[in-house]
């Protein structure tokens, strides 16, 4: 069970949501623009993910530029192929990996405010899994940025309060890391809870059309918020690098 549920809380699923490269990828697919810069460019001023791109510019500006020059040399030759898809989601989890493990010497209230944003960006969709499945395995772009649910002002809050917390943390050296013993104790909260093997495992899928992980993640989520084990916190903050590394 500890390796198990490790995998599942740094599988893409749970680190790909709202932040993290997802979104954009699957965006550059469908876009169309003159020039390879515009292109990218159009796509990260595009609600709702400029916000988030451009907190991380804010606290982050090299790291930002970074990700921009990746995502221009994906699609300098055309769309992207499978193989360049690949190359740039690799290259933009390295960098927001770096920022990312600095929040293991964050506090856990700062960890769970973060983990609250989590989910306070999903409620408005709990309801309606295909929609909230495909957020989690796409990020928001996956649906029209004139989807009224779309909370857009809690997506810059949550931005600035991710980046800000990393740039409190930069360069110091975190020693929250989850043990097998915590991952056994989150195990029993998350049975106590009622989510067994079955829905951790939707967790784990790596289509990107997958339906029915919503619930399983809102639930993980809230359990693994709300736990008091001893060791909860060291889950919390392992996790939530997991979330950032995108």
């Amino acid at each position: 069970m500890p390796s198990f549920l490790k995998t599942v809380l740094s599988f893409g699923v749970i680190a790909g949501a709202y932040v993290g490269a997802k979104g954009v990828l699957f965006g550059l697919l469908a876009a169309t623009a003159p020039s390879p810069s515009e292109l990218v460019d159009a796509q990260l001023s595009r609600a709702p993910y400029g916000a988030v791109h451009q907190s991380m510019r804010t606290h982050f500006p090299i790291e930002a530029a970074q990700v921009r020059l990746a995502m221009i040399d994906a699609v300098r030759d055309g769309a992207p192929n499978d193989a360049r898809r690949a190359a740039l989601a690799a290259t933009i989890r390295a960098i927001h990996a770096r920022l990312a493990d600095y929040l293991r010497a964050a506090s856990d209230a700062e960890i769970v405010a973060l983990i609250d944003d989590r989910l306070a960006m999903l409620a408005p969709f709990a309801e309606d899994d295909a929609t909230c499945s495909a957020i989690i395995m796409r990020g928001m772009v996956a649906i029209s940025a004139d989807d009224p649910r779309i909370p857009v002002a809690l997506l810059a809050e949550a931005a600035e309060r991710l980046y800000s917390t990393i740039g409190r943390y930069a360069m110091r050296i975190g020693t929250q890391y989850a043990t097998d013993a915590d991952y056994d104790a989150l195990g029993a909260a998350l049975a106590d809870a009622g989510v067994g093997a079955e829905e951790l495992t939707l967790l784990q899928s790596e289509d990107p059309q997958a339906t029915g992980v919503c619930a399983p993640f809102i639930d993980v989520l809230t359990v693994l918020r709300d736990a008091d084990f001893d060791g909860a916190r060291r889950v919390r903050a392992e996790t939530m690098v997991a979330l950032a590394e995108g």
